[in-house]
């Protein structure tokens, strides 16, 4: 009998907290993909400084990523956001240029930025200097 409602009773708080679980991870999945483009970020602003070349960050709305390239293309990498669960909405469809000095063109002080979505509202902005620094919003639900 004891064993009966001790089960009964693990599975009501189970009950309780599964759902706050799975929207932890949904929210968490939006954190590690933010935190993921920023360090690509940073590589990228790295590697036109160490290499001498411009590298561009580029964002496709419909196939929900972004892309590196770097001036002579040799070093192209393609970052999907679909597999944090994202989608991404961006305001500069031609994306963002790293210089060889480490700044960016355009900074997005007058040109908005980047936004990333997740299925339970919750979005992500990311912002970036003209000195190649990003910055990061959230707003969780």
């Amino acid at each position: 009998m004891e064993m009966i409602i001790a089960l009964a009773l693990l599975g009501i708080l189970l009950a309780i907290a599964i759902p706050s679980l799975q929207s932890y991870a949904v929210n968490e999945n939006l954190r590690t993909a933010v935190r993921d483009f920023m360090s690509d970020f940073a590589m990228a602003k790295e590697r036109a400084i160490s290499e001498n070349t411009n590298y561009t960050i580029s964002f496709s709305q419909g196939g929900n990523q972004y892309i590196i390239t770097s001036t002579s293309g040799a070093n192209t990498q393609i970052k999907p956001f679909s597999a944090y669960g994202a989608s991404i909405q961006s305001s500069i469809p031609a994306g963002v240029t790293f210089q060889t000095r480490g700044t960016v063109d355009p900074p997005t002080d007058t040109n908005g930025g980047l936004t990333l979505i997740n299925p339970r509202g919750s979005t992500a902005v990311i912002t970036w200097n003209a000195a190649g620094r990003a910055y990061a919003q959230f707003a969780m639900r």
